[in-house]
C-alpha cells in the first residue's frame, strides 16, 4: 500500500493543518470552523475530512452523542482541559481539584485544552516531513528493485522459452 505522504501536494497540507490545530484557541471543532483557518478544501484532496482520515497519527475525530462530529490533533487531547473559554487564562490546578470535587469539572464547558507550544508543533512538523522523506525513499526502493528484477524475469522467461522450443523441434 503506498503511503498518503506520496500524494502530490500532501506535505503542505499536514504542515498547515498541525500549524492551525496546534495554536488555535479550540482544541476541537467541527469541520465548518476549521475550514475557516484551513481553506474551504486542501491542495492534496477534496477535503479535509479526507487528510485528516488519511493521517490518524496527527488527526482524530469525535463523534458526539448530539451528531456532531468534532476534529482534533491528537497531540492537544493529551492534555487536560484547564484554559477558561471566557478569560482565556490557564487555570489553576488548585481550581481544577476543586471542579473535580465538585462534580462541575464534567458538567461545565467553559474549559478547552491548551495551545501548543511553539515547539511542540515545530516537532509534530518535523515527524510530517520525516514520514514524508521515509515514504518518498521506500517508494524509491521499490522502482528500483522492479527496473533490476522486471527485465531480468524477462530475459529469463526468453531463456526458458527458447530452451523448450528448441527442444521440441529437435
Amino acid at each position: 500500500m503506498d503511503s498518503p505522504y506520496l500524494v502530490p501536494n500532501r506535505l503542505p497540507d499536514v504542515l498547515a493543518a498541525i500549524q492551525v490545530m496546534g495554536s488555535h484557541f479550540w482544541d476541537s471543532q467541527e469541520m465548518k470552523h476549521w475550514v475557516v483557518n484551513l481553506g474551504a478544501q486542501p491542495q492534496s484532496s477534496a477535503t479535509w475530512e479526507e487528510v485528516f482520515a488519511a493521517h490518524p497519527e496527527f488527526f482524530g475525530v469525535d463523534h458526539l452523542k448530539d451528531g456532531r462530529t468534532l476534529y482534533v490533533l491528537r497531540l492537544r487531547r493529551a492534555y487536560e482541559n484547564t484554559v477558561d473559554e471566557k478569560t482565556r487564562a490557564e487555570v489553576s490546578a488548585e481550581e481544577i481539584q476543586h471542579l473535580k470535587s465538585t462534580g462541575e469539572y464534567q458538567k461545565t464547558r467553559v474549559l478547552s485544552r491548551p495551545r501548543l507550544q511553539a515547539s511542540q508543533v515545530e516537532a509534530l512538523m518535523k515527524t510530517a516531513i520525516e514520514l514524508q522523506v521515509r515514504a518518498a525513499a521506500l517508494a524509491d526502493r521499490r522502482r528500483f528493485w522492479a527496473t533490476l528484477t522486471v527485465p531480468a524475469a524477462v530475459g529469463l522467461f526468453g531463456a526458458v522459452l527458447g530452451y523448450l522450443l528448441k527442444g521440441t523441434t529437435s
